[in-house]
């Protein structure tokens, strides 16, 4: 290697740590940075912001999921983990990348006030009947929801400051897609359609802005969910051009 190839080496940015919080949204949209530029520190999903503070659920076993991942991520959601992971990288993030899509199925508040996150993956389990039953199911939108992820979202905020204090914190906004780009209507999310989560998103968002350390991106952005999306077609999987203006000004 010449002198001037390896100071060129030596002086390359170093990638910028993320870490993903959040539904396909944000998986997707860091799927799209460019690979030598970011590097991901950790993906934690499906997990409401009340549950992860809210104490750790001792009432109800995790169930077992499918996959090691989809067991993962209902253990943590289980044992309240994200604060636990924020702590464990301190220091480490350069950015954190946000959503809100993993609300948008509600939460169950148990007898002890802990908090167990209604997940695509628990239904599927038909692990959400015993959890329903011990506790009460509060619905996204509603004003106890609100409140309560309202109150989740400052220590969350207030987490990130206290163990990566130089991070960026980006809340991904997208508006959820009522068309894909051919010009297929999208479905409802259990019964939730696009207008109606948009409408229900509204005040979450406002909440947001309100927080000095929470920036905003996307919520001008033109939605358009991708026809060929390996999930399938919903109003939250965004067509590749999408992604790619989001993840430019992300």
């Amino acid at each position: 290697m010449t002198d001037s190839a390896r100071n060129a080496s030596t002086n390359d940015p170093a990638p910028i740590r993320t870490l993903v919080i959040g539904s396909c949204v944000a998986r997707d949209t860091f799927a799209h940075f460019p690979d030598d530029q970011y590097a991901l520190v950790e993906y934690v999903a499906r997990q409401s912001l009340v549950s992860a503070f809210s104490p750790p659920v001792t009432l109800l076993e995790p169930p077992t999921m499918a996959s090691r991942f989809q067991q993962r991520m209902v253990r943590w959601d289980y044992t309240s983990h994200l604060p636990n992971v924020l702590a464990k990288c301190a220091g480490t993030v350069d950015l954190v990348l946000w959503d809100l899509t993993d609300e948008r199925l509600g939460f169950y508040v148990l007898p002890d006030d802990t908090v167990v996150t209604r997940t695509v993956d628990l239904i599927a389990a038909e692990a959400d009947g015993p959890v329903d039953e011990a506790g009460i199911f509060i619905e996204f939108g509603s004003d106890a929801h609100f409140e309560m992820w309202s109150d989740a979202a400052r220590q969350f905020v207030e987490a990130v400051a206290e163990h990566h204090p130089t991070a960026r914190l980006q809340l991904l906004a997208l508006p959820w897609a009522e068309f894909t780009e051919t010009r297929e209507p999208t479905p409802t999310s259990f019964g939730l359609s696009a207008t109606e989560a948009n409408q229900l998103l509204e005040r979450y968002y406002e909440f947001a802005e309100t927080l000095p350390e929470v920036a905003l991106a996307g919520q001008e952005s033109t939605a358009t969910a991708s026809s060929t999306h390996r999930w399938g077609i919903a109003p939250f999987h965004y067509a590749t051009a999408v992604l790619q203006e989001l993840s430019s000004r992300t």
